[in-house]
This record gives structure tokens, C-alpha cells and sequence, in this order.
């Protein structure tokens, strides 16, 4: 656990990078359990352009993350199911795939990448 002066010295770095980064082309992805202004001050929540969230949340917690909306968010119990905010203000409702236990991405995207360059050659040899 963090002390509060370590806690103030990360959060600042954080809104330095958060505030500045943007400009520079440079984007924070960043997961957390409570995304309230206790632990995201500052002002640093509002630049936030793609938001979202997984699983069933209460009413606070779905105005923590997009803000005060008109929007009913319906609390059902299914496996993968989330509301998202792509930075428009229009809240959606998706589903995001069951990944099988033991599955492993870095072989799939290593193939993936694999096939890219494979057919970039064959296109640059014609």
C-alpha cells in the first residue's frame, strides 16, 4: 500500500502524462476497480475519450464512469456483457467473446503477423 505523499507523487505524474501525452500522440490505457475522483482527481477522468464497463455495476458506479447520461442501464446477469463510450457521449451495449481457458494470444498474433509479412512478400516479388 502506498503512502499518501507516494500516492500525490503518482497521481501527479499520471495527470502530467494524461494532460500532456495526448498532444504529443501519446495514450494511456488504464484499468481500475473504482474510477471515482478520490483515487482520479484533478480533472484527469474528463480526459478520458473511451470508456468502459464490464460486468454489473450500480447506478453510482455507472455515473463514476460515464457521468451524469440519460441512459437506463439494464442489470443483467451475462458473462461478458458491458456498456462502452467510444468518446461520442453515445453509451452502447456489447458482448465480448468467451476466450477458451489455455488459449494463447501471443501464438495467434505472432501467426497473424507472420501471415502479414508472408504476403507482403509474395506481393512485393510479383
Amino acid at each position: 500500500m502506498l503512502t499518501t505523499k507516494e500516492s500525490a507523487v503518482i497521481l501527479n505524474k499520471l495527470k502530467q502524462i494524461v494532460m500532456l501525452g495526448r498532444q504529443s500522440g501519446f495514450f494511456l490505457i488504464l484499468a481500475c476497480q473504482r474510477p471515482d475522483a478520490k483515487y482520479l482527481g484533478d480533472g484527469i477522468r474528463d480526459q478520458f475519450n473511451f470508456r468502459v464497463a464490464l460486468g454489473r455495476m450500480s447506478e453510482l458506479g455507472y455515473s463514476m464512469m460515464f457521468g451524469e447520461v440519460d441512459k437506463n442501464f439494464f442489470m443483467k446477469r451475462i458473462k461478458g456483457r458491458g456498456y462502452v463510450d467510444t468518446g461520442g457521449s453515445v453509451i452502447s451495449e456489447f458482448y465480448t467473446p468467451l476466450v477458451p481457458k489455455g488459449y494463447d494470444f501471443l501464438r495467434e498474433i505472432s501467426n497473424i503477423v507472420g501471415l502479414t509479412v508472408h504476403t507482403e512478400r509474395e506481393n512485393n516479388s510479383v
